[in-house]
């Protein structure tokens, strides 16, 4: 994302400061740039003056339907920073331009962002009518991967209003869409908060363990780094799934196990989050202290079951230091990261793979004096 604001900041600077249509575009880009980084404050300031350039050109369709998305973009700004009031406003003014320009699109995705002020706010009733005229103008214009939002958004309003069989029903309308669009990510948003509800419901565990693995696995392939939330989210809920599984089995050997698979789960939840912060502030560049992050990333995935991404990350991790000048503790570091790749190779069923590794860390561990 820095990249990409680096380049608007080049173009906003070779177009001057007059006015233009071009110039409205870049603004409105640059806010949407801030935005997904987090930057709320900077992202309404470049907004405004986006809609402040563009009040100023020349009227036309295209201007008027710059002025609609740059409100609705206004709205997600101000809805992240919490702003709901003002969040509103923005939206259904970008609401009112679409409907003057008949763009039936545009009303469908404003209506949308309106239900999710109204959910944000606690207005289920206003939420569900909102949703449900968005979900009936995607499915006239054949709009399918906005009609799978619009279920799952349904879903989520439904669940709060603790109508199970109806929110079920939402979730799945959801997930068989997203699937027939091949959006996978979609699949398993909508599983994952299927297995969320399941969950706390009367003899549902098996499904909602089910739900919560395939969506997994479907995000897990789609991102094998990680970098989405909604895989350590899965991982947590997977934890709340295993504690009540422990609760109601009579076998101590399993109780023990899916105690301890929740609790690797809730720790993956926690912190894998934060190391992926990490490594991405760190950079590309080889140092140790990505070889460290690397490390940990690695095990996070051996907790998660995923000794394929674990040996990936290990690997990655030992050959940033193999770049590395020799200095105090990079032995350790490799005998550590050694160790823990022989570790996942034995899990895997590689045990002369996992000896070498062993062997390699014994002897780092002699070279640095801590054997």
């Amino acid at each position: 994302m820095g990249r990409a604001t680096d380049v608007f900041k080049a173009i906003l600077a070779r177009l001057g400061e007059a006015p233009s249509y071009g110039r409205a575009v870049i603004l409105g880009r640059l806010g949407r740039c801030f935005h997904t980084s987090g930057q709320a404050d900077l992202a309404v300031a470049h907004l405004r003056e986006a809609m402040g350039v563009a009040g100023r050109l020349a009227p036309s369709d295209g201007v008027k339907g710059l002025r609609g998305t740059l409100r609705s973009e206004l709205g997600d700004a101000l809805r992240a920073s919490g702003q709901y009031g003002k969040a509103k406003q923005a939206y259904e003014a970008a609401l009112k331009i679409a409907e003057e320009l008949k763009d039936r699109r545009a009303q469908g995705v404003d209506l949308g962002r309106l239900g999710a002020v109204a959910l944000a706010e606690g207005n289920l009733e206003e939420a569900l009518v909102r949703h449900r005229a968005a979900l009936l103008l995607f499915q006239e214009l054949r709009e399918s991967a906005m009609e799978a939002v619009a279920w799952h958004q349904l879903g989520r309003i439904l669940h709060e209003q603790r109508q199970w069989d109806e929110a079920e029903r939402h979730y799945r309308e959801a997930a068989r869409i997203s699937e027939q669009c091949g959006d996978l990510a979609g699949v398993a948003h909508s599983r994952t908060s299927l297995a969320d509800m399941l969950q706390n419901q009367p003899g549902r565990l098996a499904d909602a363990r089910q739900l919560a693995e395939d969506a997994l696995a479907l995000a897990q392939n789609r991102d094998p780094g990680g970098r989405g939330p909604d895989i350590w989210k899965t991982y947590g809920i997977l934890a709340k799934i295993s504690d009540k599984e422990a609760a109601t089995t009579a076998d101590g050997e399993r109780r023990a196990a899916l105690h301890a698979q929740a609790r690797d789960y809730r720790e993956l939840e926690r912190h894998a989050p934060l190391i992926l912060a990490t490594l991405a502030r760190l950079g590309e560049a080889p140092t140790y202290g990505r070889a460290v992050i690397l490390g940990r990333l690695g095990r996070c995935f051996r907790m998660g079951g995923r000794p394929d991404l674990a040996l990936v990350h290990l690997r990655e991790a030992l050959g940033v230091t193999a770049s590395l000048p020799p200095g105090e503790g990079l032995r350790g570091l490799q005998g550590m990261l050694y160790t823990e790749l022989g570790d996942v190779l034995r899990a895997s069923g590689g045990y002369d793979d996992a000896t070498g590794a062993y062997h390699v860390a014994a002897r780092l561990d002699e070279e640095d004096g801590t054997a």
